[in-house]
């Protein structure tokens, strides 16, 4: 589920949120692991260790992913059920180690008071902004109460440094609400991503100036480099041909192609205007760099046989042609 929303979110045919890297933990023991430590109420009382869990994913995990991939300065942590409510722990006891919390179907109710209490208390103390996505299901009876109660007393004492929302999904249970939720968390948190589109698509056509302050203002307010996606260098590299700026579409095409040098329309646009051009070994160049991009990456939407005809019509052409 979670990778579903992910890889819808930011792909490059939506880009409502930058690509992300989903870390999933598989639990050996649900309850110990997600629910906070209470005082035992008799010797056989069951033991729960959320706060060991919450240390080996702040003090290991994290470092260990950050150490073997590209990452950002950039945490979503996200939880259902009994999850919500190890995500809320979470923010109480270490609130700078993500930047987003989303806490979905949150089981408050089985902290006894104790995290709902201590919840409210931490988010009048954040000094750091952060997000927190709340939202409950029709049949989440239990959890509706408790969530309500902290969404009642965000209402009326707003914390500072907190941009948070809440959600209902009376149509759905409690066991169908996790993947709806977590779509439109992860689209909330990332609210603004995109550049601002008109409904005549036709008539889109953004300045490269325009399309680096968009991303440099995203930028700023997420505390990570935000490059700009194809799909809107490729908009004004249209434009600047449009307008007989050639060298300058060129530019932009071949920003896309060196930012972007995984995904086969970067080189294929740069060939396609290199041919317009008449620099056709440019232009071959620039689609046999494509081709290869399209064998490694192995996609449907590579179209590998239209580039292999470009090229094999640029290498038939006479010496003197090309």
């Amino acid at each position: 589920n979670a990778a579903a929303s992910v890889q819808t979110l930011s792909s490059t045919w939506v880009q409502r949120m930058p690509e992300t890297l989903i870390v999933g933990i598989v639990n050996t023991e649900r309850d110990r692991d997600f629910r906070p430590p209470m005082v035992p109420t008799a010797p056989d009382s069951e033991t729960f260790a959320a706060d060991k869990f919450l240390e080996f994913i702040v003090d290991e995990l994290i470092p260990w992913t950050q150490a073997h991939y590209r990452t950002a300065a950039y945490r979503v942590l996200a939880g259902h059920s009994d999850g919500g409510l190890f995500t809320s722990y979470a923010l109480v006891n270490r609130p700078k180690a993500f930047q987003s919390y989303i806490a979905l179907s949150p089981a408050l109710q089985e902290a006894k008071g104790s995290t709902l209490a201590d919840l409210q208390l931490a988010l009048t103390r954040v000094d750091a902004p952060l997000q927190l996505f709340l939202s409950w299901s029709g049949t989440d009876i239990a959890i509706r109460a408790s969530t309500q109660n902290l969404v009642t007393a965000l209402t009326k004492r707003p914390p500072c440094n907190v941009r948070w929302t809440h959600r209902e999904y009376l149509d759905d249970t409690h066991a169908s609400t996790f993947h709806r939720g977590l779509y439109d968390a992860l689209e909330w948190a990332f609210a603004g991503w995109p550049m601002p589109v008109p409904k005549d698509t036709t008539a889109f056509e953004p300045t490269i100036a325009e399309i680096d302050a968009h991303y440099a203002a995203l930028s700023k307010k997420f505390g990570f480099q935000v490059i700009a996606p194809p799909n809107a260098l490729h908009r004004a590299a249209q434009a600047l041909m449009k307008r007989k700026q050639t060298e300058a579409a060129l530019d932009v095409w071949r920003r896309t192609a060196r930012d972007y040098p995984y995904l086969t329309d970067g080189y294929s646009s740069l060939g396609r205007a290199l041919e317009q051009l008449g620099r056709t070994n440019e232009a071959r160049q620039a689609y046999e760099q494509a081709l290869r991009v399209s064998a490694e990456s192995q996609s449907a939407f590579n179209d590998t046989r239209s580039l292999q005809q470009r090229v094999k019509a640029l290498r038939s052409q006479p010496e003197s042609q090309r």
